[in-house]
């Protein structure tokens, strides 16, 4: 298994619940956790009610996606890189 890849039954997956947003083609969605640590996410969604984005954050808890933080910000950019390319 690579470092990347989810250990047996350590999948934070999707929940059905109202925080697991469809993917619209315009939002970014992250998840990352530290060794051994709750999973956590980071979605970032167009505002349909005016300029910018909302931001929200999430941690895993066994069973569901758990809201811990929300908020609106004006610009989203990132960069992805590949063993350090």
């Amino acid at each position: 298994m690579s470092e990347n890849e989810y250990a047996s039954g350590d999948d934070p997956g999707t929940d059905g619940t109202v925080t697991d947003r469809p993917p619209t083609g315009k939002s970014l969605e992250i998840r990352y956790r530290h060794h051994g640590e709750t999973w956590r996410r980071v979605q970032f969604e167009p505002r349909p009610d005016g300029p910018g984005w909302y931001r929200h954050e999430e941690e895993w808890t066994g069973c569901h996606w758990r809201p811990v933080g929300r908020a609106v910000v004006t610009e989203v950019r990132w960069q992805t890189s590949v063993n350090g390319r």
